[in-house]
């Protein structure tokens, strides 16, 4: 008995109808748009207004933060072939550079002696 009453007051009191046939709002009720009180009137309440910041964020603040983004380790080690000391791929070993460099001086000096003492009488 009580649910019989339920389900003729839904009945009576509600009254469904498709979307297409219900009415829709008229520019009447819409806010007016000429003239505002209240600036904020303008932006629709529904939706959500994000942050903005109060400083444009500078060339350097920018670089700093982004300065981990292209750290990476390096893996492109492999030991010299000369000398066995680790050296990066592609590049010349330097203890093997300092050596032929020493050399290289040596050989120079030499011949500067030599030249030397040949222009000597």
């Amino acid at each position: 008995n009580n649910n019989n009453s339920n389900n003729n007051f839904n009945r009576n009191s509600v009254q469904f109808q498709p979307a297409l046939v219900q009415e829709s709002t008229t520019s009447s009720q819409l806010p007016s748009t000429t003239s505002h009180a209240d600036p904020l009137d303008v932006f629709d309440t529904s939706r959500v207004l994000m942050a903005v910041p109060k400083r444009r964020t500078t060339h350097s603040k920018k670089r700093m933060r982004m300065t981990t983004k292209y750290l990476q380790n390096k893996t492109h080690y492999q030991p010299c072939q000369n000398c066995g000391e680790m050296k990066m791929r592609h590049h010349l070993c330097l203890s093997c550079v300092d050596k032929i460099r020493k050399d290289l001086r040596n050989e120079r000096r030499k011949q500067r002696e030599e030249e030397f003492d040949d222009d000597r009488p």
